[in-house]
């Protein structure tokens, strides 16, 4: 709800509809493909404020969103979708880094959370949100299920910096 209510107060001109659907893979594959395939609201754009452990998804579940997304791609639409709330470990207690999903999808547009500190109208500090263990932090990192699109081909991710150092 709070991200309607933040799209219609940044955008009151925007048209805004809301897609509900069941709490399952399916029922949330329901509503991404039917706010795709809406020919009465034509969106441009999709926001999707929830996800999971990348780890915790099945390969077919990961595999049916992305396809659904490279659709909304192919026909014009943006797919935004929020990086975690859980830091880099996405709430998985195994010490490893974890990336969020459906974030994590090559065809949707990662939305991580910003604190800003400003001085009059302008910008002075920007950083990833982080409130601490307790409070949550903006989430992120590379996806082990999906291949580093072309525009990040030179990234390192640890696990490469550490292989390539034994």
């Amino acid at each position: 709800m709070l991200d309607i209510e933040v799209v219609g107060a940044i955008a009151p001109q925007a048209t805004i509809a809301v897609y509900f659907a069941p709490n399952t893979d399916a029922g949330f594959l329901d509503a991404v493909t039917t706010a795709i395939h809406d020919t009465a609201n034509k969106p441009s754009v999709i926001s999707i404020s929830w996800g999971g452990p990348e780890s915790s998804w099945t390969q077919q579940a990961l595999t049916a969103f992305d396809s659904a997304f490279e659709a909304a791609a192919a026909v014009g639409i943006t797919v935004c979708v929020a990086s975690g709330d859980n830091g880099s470990s996405d709430g998985v207690a195994d010490g490893a880094d974890h990336v969020d999903f459906p974030a994590s999808s090559p065809h949707a547009l990662a939305c991580g959370g910003t604190s800003l500190q400003v001085s009059g109208n302008a910008i002075t500090v920007e950083s990833v949100w982080n409130d601490g263990a307790q409070g949550g932090s903006g989430g992120g990192g590379v996806s082990a299920s999906f291949a580093l699109p072309p525009w990040q081909a030179g990234l390192e991710t640890r696990e490469h910096r550490a292989a390539t150092r034994r």
